[in-house]
């Protein structure tokens, strides 16, 4: 990035009292570089899942085409946003298959709930306010051990880009200083 008198950026600018750059280097005006600058994630390899995207938890979502398009993996994170009158209740897969949350393996209320995939497994989320369930809200989701699938390739690519950007970066600044 280069900066000026009359462009300003995060706060990284050449003003008035800047010193002049050396015509010597070849690099001198990267004063620093923000997030702003370079899309990093923070945390490599891991993906938050809106649960249902913007309509969130509710029973306008078609859960199964929804999750289809999703590719989840370990360390990724499952977010219900829903009013707090529907919670979430984790099921077994019969459970999950007849609607039934008499027995839930783990419940969520309180409105947006956060769940991190830590293992490869199938889970299975149903709404337990009586037909709300069988109305659709419900959700499986697989989560693949591997992140490389085809939205985990995405993100090795991302982190690979990253990573040579601030290599070349460093580089360019250290060589000149050598000139």
């Amino acid at each position: 990035m280069l900066y000026d008198n009359n462009n300003s950026r995060s706060g990284s600018t050449i003003n008035a009292e800047s010193p002049p750059p050396n015509p010597q280097h070849k690099i001198t005006l990267i004063t620093r570089i923000t997030s702003q600058d370079v899309a990093t994630p923070l945390v490599y390899g891991s993906v938050q899942h809106i649960v249902g995207g913007n309509a969130g938890w509710s029973t306008v979502v078609n859960y199964s085409v929804w999750s289809a398009g999703q590719n989840f993996t370990v360390n990724d994170t499952l977010v219900f946003n829903n009013d707090t009158k529907y919670s979430v209740d984790q099921v077994n897969e019969t459970e999950y298959n007849t609607c039934n949350s008499t027995h839930p393996l783990k419940t969520y209320t309180g409105g947006n709930t956060v769940i991190t995939l830590s293992d490869p497994r199938e889970l299975y989320f149903i709404c337990p306010t009586p037909g709300l369930c069988a109305q659709g809200m419900k959700l499986a989701v697989k989560v693949d051990q591997s992140n490389i699938t085809s939205s985990g390739t995405a993100r090795s690519l991302i982190a690979t880009a990253d990573l040579k950007l601030g290599f070349l970066l460093v580089l360019a600044t250290i060589l000149s200083f050598m000139d």
